[in-house]
């Protein structure tokens, strides 16, 4: 599972920081930034505590330098046209770049753990959404489909696939994908709807 969570962290951070900073992204032009992010967000409670984090939190202190000073360039010169110093700019494109990320990929995670744990939610899901589906002459699949709720838009053609089958997400197909945790809701979901039931 950790190899998904980080598969699922790197893909939802360069999405989510293309969208932000367009061509000049600077997580893909330089991709190292992604682990420094996350080493960052993961020590995040010391850092804050701000005594000694060059003891304390030297991991998310070094992340933290490295990513301002590349956020800093993007829009720095827009922002400084308005009087902000490179230290409030890198601070306040670190700040944006932290509500943008910091909790898509762990709840994205946890929803697909859930779902994959639980063999009758996998096959319902797999049912519902193979019933979206057209399958031409070559049986291959093209998807243009909406989930629910956690939306997001494919950039380019991707093929995905499981030992059965093989589809297509078209270019600016929009997606959708149940990520609050608002969907444990007894109301909804009966009395155990807080409990983790994988049968």
């Amino acid at each position: 599972m950790d190899g998904l969570s980080r598969w699922l962290r790197s893909t939802l951070t360069l999405a989510t920081t293309d969208s932000l900073f367009g061509s000049h992204n600077p997580m893909k032009l330089q991709p190292e930034l992604i682990g420094l992010y996350w080493d960052l967000e993961s020590n995040l409670t010391p850092l804050l505590l701000d005594f000694a984090p060059s003891l304390l939190a030297p991991t998310a202190r070094r992340g933290r330098q490295a990513i301002k000073a590349a956020l800093s360039k993007q829009r720095a010169v827009l922002l400084r046209k308005h009087r902000m110093s490179d230290h409030d700019v890198g601070e306040f494109e670190l700040g944006l770049l932290h509500g943008a990320l910091a909790n898509t990929p762990p709840i994205l995670f946890w929803l697909l753990v859930h779902i994959s744990a639980s063999i009758s939610v996998t096959a319902a899901i797999r049912s519902e959404l193979l019933g979206l589906t057209s399958t031409p002459a070559d049986n291959k699949r093209e998807v243009s489909i909406k989930i629910t709720t956690f939306e997001s838009q494919v950039m380019t053609d991707t093929w995905i696939s499981d030992s059965d089958s093989i589809c297509l997400l078209k270019a600016a197909a929009d997606i959708q994908m149940p990520a609050e945790i608002m969907h444990l809701t007894s109301n909804t979901w009966g009395p155990t709807a807080k409990e983790f039931d994988a049968g």
